[in-house]
């Protein structure tokens, strides 16, 4: 069970990540948001991999690779406007979905099926999440379903937690086919630098590596880094539906940090259907 230990705090990162990407959102430009933190990331986890020492690439890695890079920019780009127009308290919880939509996908793909106790697990993370986003006196009306999705975080949200349920399948195949440093650290570097391409695009060339000075981008880069290190040993160690599920804690912690930083109302809904997936997550460890 070693493997919740990691996720655990591949959670809390997630949380700070999402913390910290919400607030340079008010005077940075997206891009280069994600170009600074996944780069930082890349060189770091790039430096352990050569200490620990560079792995034997399976025949798979550059398919992995490139499938996960891809999904992964696309995703990025609607997580980050999600964050930008939305409240983190309404528009994280909906990343719940991803178990939901993993069932699916890591059966295709690797063909891995939870067992009876993982289902519920994964369906109580999911109910939660809509208690989570609950308005007012916290109750839920199916009527008041549409006017959630007229949200454009909430649908980008949606979308993003698709998105990660694929490039989570391929992100388990790329660290099967390397260790779960290197095949992080050439994601990381792959993804950063689509994004410093894209950059351009926006950003004046001296602004963008002004930007890289920046200390917060650095702190991104590390929780980031260490992110991808817990969540990639668990993903080797039990099967994508699981890690993932758990993972998603840290839409409870993303909630608590929300309504404390930000100041964001509604928390006591948001608390009791926090509670609920964590009771979800414990039928999953069962």
């Amino acid at each position: 069970m070693i493997w919740i230990f990691f996720t655990l705090i591949g959670a809390l990162c997630n949380a700070t990540y999402n913390l910290a990407v919400k607030k340079m959102t008010d005077t940075w430009n997206l891009y280069l948001i994600a170009a600074s933190t996944y780069l930082f990331s890349a060189i770091i986890l790039l430096v352990v991999s050569s200490i620990v020492r560079f792995p034997v690439l399976g025949n798979d890695f550059l398919i992995a690779l490139f499938m996960t890079g891809f999904i992964n920019i696309l995703a990025t780009i609607l997580y980050f406007n999600a964050l930008k127009i939305s409240d983190i308290s309404a528009c994280i919880p909906m990343l719940s979905f991803t178990p939901f939509f993993l069932v699916i996908t890591s059966f295709i793909v690797l063909n891995e099926i939870p067992t009876g106790l993982g289902f519920l697990g994964i369906f109580l993370i999911i109910a939660g999440s809509f208690i989570v986003t609950a308005r007012g006196n916290g109750c839920i009306r199916l009527s008041g379903l549409p006017s959630v999705f007229r949200d454009r975080g909430i649908i980008y949200m949606i979308i993003v937690a698709f998105l990660f349920s694929v490039a989570s399948v391929y992100d388990k195949i790329l660290v099967q086919q390397s260790d779960p440093f290197f095949g992080s650290a050439i994601k990381m570097l792959f993804i950063g630098t689509g994004f410093f391409m894209i950059t351009f695009m926006f950003e004046r060339p001296n602004q963008i590596f002004l930007a890289f000075r920046e200390p917060m981008a650095l702190k991104i880069g590390i929780i980031r880094a260490l992110e991808a290190i817990t969540i990639n040993y668990s993903l080797l160690l039990t099967i994508v539906p699981y890690v993932i599920s758990v993972k998603r804690l840290s839409i409870t912690m993303s909630v608590i940090l929300g309504g404390y930083f930000f100041k964001e109302q509604n928390m006591v809904p948001r608390l009791y259907g926090s509670a609920i997936m964590i009771f979800g997550t414990v039928l999953i460890l069962l």
